[in-house]
């Protein structure tokens, strides 16, 4: 099956544990093919960073939950977030 012309464009409410498992999992280049991140909420500055730069506890954590900025080849968090809209003070924002 052909992948879309366009991808599925999603947003993650919660970039914590496990919203950080599920943006891991798109990790592989054929996923994206399929979906386009294009928008996190978290009201935490933590949880916003590890889901652009990745889980660093460990190297396994790292594997496993790349962030953003690894998965896209983005070099910094800014422009990173030029392609990703960040939602952090209400994410009632974000659901509209």
């Amino acid at each position: 099956m052909a992948p879309p012309k366009d991808p599925l464009r999603v947003g993650f409410i919660g970039t914590g544990d496990e919203g950080n498992v599920l943006l891991g999992a798109l990790h592989s280049p054929e996923t994206r093919k399929y979906i386009d991140v294009v928008a996190i909420a978290d009201i935490r500055p933590f949880g916003v960073h590890r889901a652009f730069h990745g889980d660093h506890s460990s190297p396994d954590a790292l594997e496993r939950r790349p962030g953003l900025m690894s998965m896209y080849g983005w070099k910094d968090e800014s422009e990173a977030r030029k392609h990703v809209k960040v939602y952090d003070q209400d994410y009632m924002e974000f659901a509209q």
